[in-house]
């Protein structure tokens, strides 16, 4: 199975099996940047990103690459935080939203994938009803050629002898 597949499959197995409370799994393709394009997400949603990969080959059509997955979590927020406040316990329950994505993804490998580790995380934006959390995983990638399916470019060599 392709490496990108595998591991997208992997996460979003592993946060439908662990965060039930996600009610929408998929990758990220911009969905929430322009919602008049795209059909209407239920929320809380997470959206995996890959970013870009840097690759080395090795012996034996093999190549391992270092990336950064993404995994954007849109949450509802619809009450305040402040001491006292009617949807406090629920405003606040937003952090624990966010830490789980690390605790549930944390240890995650598979097959093709080495074990995700976290890097960065942040609240990326607030919007109306809505706050946008971003989680950053490092992994590296094992992708191969089985033997045999690597094709070599056709190269014609015409050699031109100059007369002296």
């Amino acid at each position: 199975m392709p490496v990108r597949k595998e591991t997208y499959k992997a996460i979003r197995d592993r946060i439908k099996a662990e965060m039930p409370w996600i009610k929408w799994i998929d990758l990220q393709k911009g969905q929430m940047d322009t919602p008049s394009k795209s059909y209407p997400l239920p929320l809380p949603c997470a959206l995996v990103e890959f970013k870009p990969v840097t690759w080395e080959s090795f012996p034996r059509q093999s190549q391992i690459g270092w990336t950064t997955i993404s995994i954007w979590l849109y949450l509802d927020h619809s009450g305040d935080s402040i001491k006292g406040a009617a949807m406090e316990e629920q405003s606040l329950a937003l952090m624990d939203s966010m830490d789980e994505v690390f605790q549930k993804l944390e240890d995650l490998s598979g097959p093709s994938f080495k074990r995700m580790v976290r890097t960065n995380d942040q609240v990326v934006a607030y919007k109306p009803r809505m706050i946008v959390y971003r989680c950053d995983f490092s992994t590296d990638l094992h992708d191969y050629c089985e033997e045999g399916t690597m094709q070599l470019p056709q190269v014609e060599i015409a050699v031109q002898l100059e007369n002296q």
